[in-house]
């Protein structure tokens, strides 16, 4: 196995040399967020990570409210690297928002998303806690590599995956007086190798998943509020931005204004009361 070590601006002090003279093989940095957010020191541990001649790969962090396509644009725009994409997938900021059975509708949206872009078959971070209570353990992440993330002295895995390509084995890893996460690579030198060409054999086209489980809309407003019920009296959750896809999973009519449910105890308004269409049926 191969040691290397992943990092983000939380880690913007980490020498990628002094990670090399330590052993490591690899260096994977994040990349993206959502729809909009860079990592901003991703640019310059690339760069520094491919002048000391170490492969390089970069993940995004995937945001189950955010238009799944649209992820996956922005992620490939940014974070083309040696290695496949990574498809973080864990429960900070994606915890009671839908169902399991959407949430692993969405993700798997996601993934084959990226997967087209890319055109490189992607690899999923998760942890058995995280695939468990997000997805329900989804049987579709079988279908894919898994970089696991267990802290525990042999592997604890997700159920429906029996081995890893890559293991966080540890979130403390010291080095120069500082803590890393550091990973295994399931491999030698020479898969290793062949794994991060840039210019891979083509994988074969991606099977066409059916994405929605619900009925999808569209958004054509710049900006809609997500409300914790039919109506704005109700808190506001997060927003929406023009183009998003959300999924119907029931419709209220309150005050003459019809409103979708979107997630758990999430409502978007779908048409206003003087007729303003803010999202349409797909």
């Amino acid at each position: 196995m191969l040691k290397g070590f992943d990092i983000n601006h939380y880690r913007y002090y980490a020498n990628i040399q002094q990670m090399k003279d330590d052993g490591a093989k690899f260096i994977i940095a994040k990349c993206t967020e959502h729809t909009s957010f860079k990592d901003w020191t991703y640019d310059g541990f690339k760069v520094t990570t491919e002048n000391l001649g170490l492969p390089f790969g970069s993940y995004h962090y995937y945001r189950v409210a955010y238009n799944a396509e649209a992820q996956a644009q922005h992620y490939f725009i940014n974070g083309v690297a040696n290695f496949p994409p990574f498809v973080d997938i864990e429960r900070i900021n994606n915890r009671y928002i839908y169902s399991q059975s959407v949430f692993s509708n969405r993700a798997k949206s996601f993934v084959y998303h990226t997967w087209d872009k890319f055109g490189r078959k992607p690899i999923i971070y998760t942890s058995k806690a995280a695939w468990q209570e997000l997805t329900g353990n989804a049987s579709w992440g079988a279908d894919f590599d898994l970089w696991l993330a267990s802290y525990n002295p042999t592997p604890v895995f997700p159920l429906v995956w029996s081995n890893y390509l890559l293991w966080q084995y540890r979130e403390d890893y010291p080095l120069d007086g500082r803590f890393y996460d550091a990973n295994w690579f399931n491999g030698t030198e020479a898969e290793l190798a062949a794994l991060t060409n840039i210019i891979p054999t083509p994988p074969p086209p991606p099977p066409n998943p059916n994405y929605i489980l619900g009925i999808q809309l569209l958004v054509l407003a710049n900006s809609l509020n997500i409300r914790k019920g039919p109506g704005t009296n109700y808190a506001l959750y997060g927003s929406l931005v023009l183009g998003d896809k959300p999924v119907e999973m029931e419709e209220a009519t309150v005050s003459g204004s019809k409103w979708s449910r979107i997630g758990w105890k999430q409502w978007a308004c779908k048409k206003s009361s003087t007729g303003l269409e803010y999202m349409k049926y797909i």
